[in-house]
């Protein structure tokens, strides 16, 4: 079996916990500009997620930690503009 023949990777769990490591990085920057950027890519880390587990669980691809990592970071993200992240400094 070569390198091309192999079974294609989950590009929807990849872009989960890419976003939700985004987010998580962006969110405590402060005067709300935090909360502007880390929001959405934590949105964006859990629809995609959602999409990612789908994927794997119908056998289609692997990939099943890797969204549910992204879904993870995204829930964090959330908690630390909850707490108060990227509002004030």
């Amino acid at each position: 079996m070569s390198f091309t023949e192999g079974r294609r990777g989950n590009a929807a769990a990849t872009v989960s916990l890419l976003t939700g490591i985004l987010g998580l990085v962006l969110m405590p920057i402060p005067l709300f500009v935090g909360v502007i950027l880390g929001a959405p890519l934590a949105t964006i880390a859990i629809i995609t997620g959602i999409i990612g587990v789908l994927n794997a669980r119908r056998g289609r691809r692997g990939g099943t930690a890797r969204a549910v990592w992204g879904i993870g970071l995204a829930v964090v993200t959330f908690l630390g503009i909850s707490a108060g992240g990227g509002i004030i400094w």
